[in-house]
């Protein structure tokens, strides 16, 4: 197991090298090697080994970032402190010129306390014609109930980015997301 364990994470290393390697089948291909055939302990440090390259080169990992919940959810407890959440978050939204794909999901590995600081010193990054679907994006993200001033910032950030919306007609797409 040692050995499976090593060469999973070398392998994922030289993935993450290759700029010609798409990663994230190459990585889905990974953890079902994992998943399979290493026990939780090791699993959990794959996953981890995992985890520090995305935060060590957010752009490069782009893709992935929105799988983090689930990956945390799949081994059980935090992968993230909220200070290396926030650094990702604040990452991914100075290498996003445009698109917000996959960063309103980081605020659920964020601490309850830590969720509404954070938003309030990031907002300013999000682009204005994407700041109303950001904010419907962390919704359905959350595991837990929001805490209320938490949840006003959001529909208040919701109400304020309408006028600024890219097409405010596809808000109803979401609705069962919430």
């Amino acid at each position: 197991e040692d050995t499976t364990l090593s060469l999973l994470r070398v392998w994922l290393d030289l993935m993450g090298r290759q700029e010609r390697v798409n990663l994230y089948s190459g990585i889905e291909v990974l953890m079902k090697h994992a998943k399979a055939h290493l026990s939780p302990k090791p699993r959990r440090d794959f996953v981890q080994h995992l985890v520090d390259a995305i935060v060590e080169k957010p752009e490069r990992y782009r893709n992935l970032t929105s799988q983090l919940g689930e990956l945390q959810k799949s081994i059980g407890g935090r992968l993230l402190d909220d200070d290396q959440a926030e650094k990702l978050i604040r990452a991914r939204l100075e290498a996003s010129d445009r698109f917000i794909y996959g960063i309103p999901e980081l605020f659920a590995l964020l601490s309850p306390e830590r969720r509404e600081s954070t938003l309030r010193s990031v907002w300013n990054q999000v682009p204005k014609g994407q700041r109303s679907f950001f904010a419907l994006q962390i919704l359905p993200a959350m595991k837990e109930p929001l805490a209320s001033t938490f949840g006003d910032i959001l529909v208040g950030a919701f109400e304020s980015g309408w006028s600024d919306a890219d097409d405010a007609n596809m808000f109803q797409y979401y609705v069962p997301n919430l």
